[in-house]
Parts: structure tokens; C-alpha cells; sequence
């Protein structure tokens, strides 16, 4: 089931100096190569990927101990977000040929690299915004105020606003599900999602055993309410002192395989990219589908006067600067 995508329509994504051709329709991606082309494609440009991780603040109102920007309650959110995208969207081309959207815009963002998006001021108007440029929002949250259920009714407009904007303008939110002191909140924000019009996806942090444990209990009850489940290893960065092990890995592998031998699908699991150098590792038994880092997208900080581009949301080094 196609989610809020009508308006965007199929789009063509055409770079052939990157080798690089694609067709986008109700939130799939169809990458291809015409025959007797160079089928080994290139990382795109900045300025021209498929899709970003964009940056709109460095506020939090959780402080999770394996945060990777160390996003804090003392941040900043950074204003005039609006305008900023309005105007970086004009540096794309977009040209309906015979229905047909060609375009070198992204299709689609996921807001939240760089803090908690759902505590912005102009959060929603955001929202909004970018699905005015045919762009699709989507974004991470902590899940905090999607799964409010105090009796403060500016608390509860709140998360009522939210949750309507999210139907109206999105196609998936993330939860994160890492932070143990707010799992109950995030598990009710989940369940808040499920009943609306767009893909609920979780994020698994994965940093020993009893953390794969807890996944595979969490996507056994769950089943397919949840679009994805996207694992992501405990990573040294930010708050995080430490990292995921091979050992830690190799336990994870080896109950998916047993899963798969079974008999069930473990096609709706997704790996964060910091797994690939374990999957490969161990030849991709599991025969995930490997995307380098910033291959077909790039992390952007997006600033009243000015967007950032950096390579991803765990490299926040500037690559390119583009003037607004």
C-alpha cells in the first residue's frame, strides 16, 4: 500500500556521468543500467542525491547514553527552516515529460540527524513545506511526544497535531527504541502510528546479546505492523564510548539464519550502514543488500542563511556549502 505519494507521482532520476538511472513510484526505488553501459555506478554528488538525512537542530529533550551527536536539552534549533528549503529547492530542475517527473531533486528526506525533530518550533510547518516541493518528509523521533498520555492538554494538542501532520505529510516515521528509560513512551508513540496512514519503522541499537534478544522478542510480537525494523550497532561517537563486537554480530547472524531456515522472511530487516564491514566480514550469508555509506545520499544541516552538506550523519565534515 502505497502511503501519501499520489501527489509525487513516478519520478525519473537520470545522471548518466555517475552511471546512474532510477525510477521512483509509491516509496520504491528501481535503480537501473541500459545494456551495454558501465553497470558499476558512482557516488552521486552532493547536491544531487536521491535522498538526505537532514539536520534541523541539535535539541533534545531525551539524552540517550549512545547518541552520536551528543544532541542535548541545551541545543540549539535553528530558525527560518522554511525559507531555507524553499530556496534550496530551487537549485533542482524538475520536468514532467509525458507524465513523467525528471527531476535531480531527492525524492524524499529523514529529518532528525542531528537532534530531536518533533521539538522544533516550525516542526510542522516543515512538514508541510518540503511536501509543497514534492518532496517527501519523513523522520526519527524518540517518540516522546507522539506517546504523551499525561492529562496536560497543551501536552495532548500537541501530540494530536503531531500525529495529524505526520498522516497528512508523511510517508514513514522512525522510533527509536535504544533509550531503556523511555521505552514505555516510545512503544506508545508506535502504537499511535500503527493505526494512521503511514509506515512505522524502529531503530535497534544493537550492543550485545540481550539487545538482540530484545529485537527479536520485540519483532516477533510485532510482526508486520512494523514496515522495517532497521538495526543499527552501538557505534564509538557522540556519548558512545563503545562499539558493537564481531562477537555480538556473529550471534545476531546466526539467529537470523535460523529464522530463514525455518522458513520465515527476514526481508523487512534493514542494516545501518556502520554493519556492512560485519557483513562482509562473513561474505553477506544473510544476502543483505550492501549500500556504501553516502552512496546514494548525503547528510544535510539546514540553516536560515545557508545548507551544509556533510558525508553522513555520523561525519558531520562540511563537503559542500550551498549558499541560500
Amino acid at each position: 500500500m502505497a502511503r501519501k505519494t499520489g501527489d509525487i507521482g513516478r519520478v525519473y532520476r537520470c545522471l548518466p556521468e555517475y552511471h546512474y538511472r532510477a525510477v521512483w513510484e509509491d516509496n520504491k526505488t528501481v535503480r537501473f543500467c541500459p545494456k551495454g553501459e558501465d553497470p558499476t555506478p558512482l557516488e552521486l554528488p552532493p547536491n544531487q542525491c536521491e535522498f538526505y538525512d537532514v539536520g534541523i537542530n541539535t535539541k533534545c529533550n531525551a539524552m540517550c547514553e549512545f547518541c552520536y551527536v551528543s544532541a542535548e536539552k541545551g541545543g540549539e534549533n535553528y530558525l527560518g527552516i522554511c525559507e531555507a528549503w524553499r530556496e534550496f529547492s530551487k537549485t533542482w530542475y524538475r520536468r514532467n515529460i509525458a507524465g513523467v517527473i525528471a527531476t535531480n531533486a531527492p525524492v524524499l528526506i529523514a529529518i532528525g540527524s542531528t537532534g530531536e525533530p518533533t521539538i522544533h518550533p516550525e516542526f510542522i510547518e516543515f512538514l508541510k513545506t518540503v511536501r509543497g516541493t514534492k518532496v517527501i518528509p519523513n523522520y526519527t523521533t524518540n517518540g516522546l511526544i507522539l506517546g504523551y498520555c499525561g492529562s496536560d492538554q497543551e501536552k495532548i494538542k500537541e501530540r494530536d497535531n503531531l500525529l495529524e501532520a505526520t498522516e497528512k505529510y508523511c510517508s514513514a516515521v522512525a522510533v527509536s527504541l535504544g533509550n531503556k528509560s523511555i521505552r514505555e513512551v516510545a512503544l506508545r508513540a508506535i502504537e499511535n502510528l500503527i493505526p494512521r496512514d503511514v509506515y512505522v519503522v524502529t531503530h535497534h541499537i544493537i550492543s550485545n546479546k540481550e539487545s538482540v534478544d530484545e529485537f527479536l522478542r520485540f519483532r516477533d510480537k510485532y510482526g508486520d505492523k512494523i514496515y522495517y525494523y532497521t538495526l543499527l550497532p552501538l557505534a564509538k561517537s557522540g556519548r558512545s564510548k563503545e562499539e558493537m563486537s564481531m562477537e555480538v554480530y556473529e550471534y545476531l547472524e546466526t539467529e537470523l539464519l535460523k529464522k530463514r531456515l525455518a522458513g520465515e522472511s527476514i526481508g523487512n530487516i534493514s542494516f545501518g550502514a556502520k554493519f556492512i564491514p560485519f557483513v562482509r566480514a562473513h561474505g553477506n550469508i544473510l544476502g543483505a543488500s550492501l549500500v556504501p555509506e553516502g552512496y546514494y545520499s548525503k547528510n544535510i544541516i539546514l540553516k536560515k542563511d545557508k545548507v551544509i552538506i556533510t558525508p553522513s550523519s555520523f561525519d558531520l565534515t562540511p563537503i559542500m556549502t550551498v549558499k541560500l
